[in-house]
């Protein structure tokens, strides 16, 4: 699980708690585009405290797309789905635990959450905190 994050510090510790919970098996790589609020600090100690979360440290914000590229080419044997722009989508773990259990219980090898979707939302709005 490819988790790009930049100015995450406030948002990290839960969702990586959701994530690891809803699927105990995989391996969580926070790749950090060198973010000046410490959630590089944040991930460091979180990887310390449970083997499977791993950490990318990057020098500088180079975009979303390039940050799942770079979590690929380290990760790529250790990396199950890529998970979008998670800290909109699993801020929580129900919303989380909702989106992966297709993964969990083996009926999906990719799920896709999308606030262009039906029923999407930006953030936990009406639509997303349901």
């Amino acid at each position: 699980m490819c988790f790009p994050t930049y100015n995450e510090a406030d948002n990290l510790e839960p969702i990586a708690a959701a994530i690891l919970s809803a699927l105990p098996d995989a391996t969580l790589l926070i790749v950090d585009d060198g973010s000046p609020d410490g959630t590089g600090q944040i991930a460091d100690r979180l990887a310390a405290a449970d083997a499977r979360v791993r950490v990318l440290h990057r020098a500088a914000k180079a975009g979303l797309g390039r940050a799942y590229l770079a979590g690929f080419r380290v990760h790529s044997t250790a990396v199950r789905p890529p998970f979008s722009d998670g800290r909109r989508l699993v801020a929580r773990s129900r919303v989380a635990a909702g989106l992966l259990a297709p993964i969990a219980d083996g009926s999906a090898d990719l799920v896709i959450g999308s606030r262009y979707a039906p029923g999407g939302a930006c953030g936990l709005g009406a639509r997303g905190a349901a």
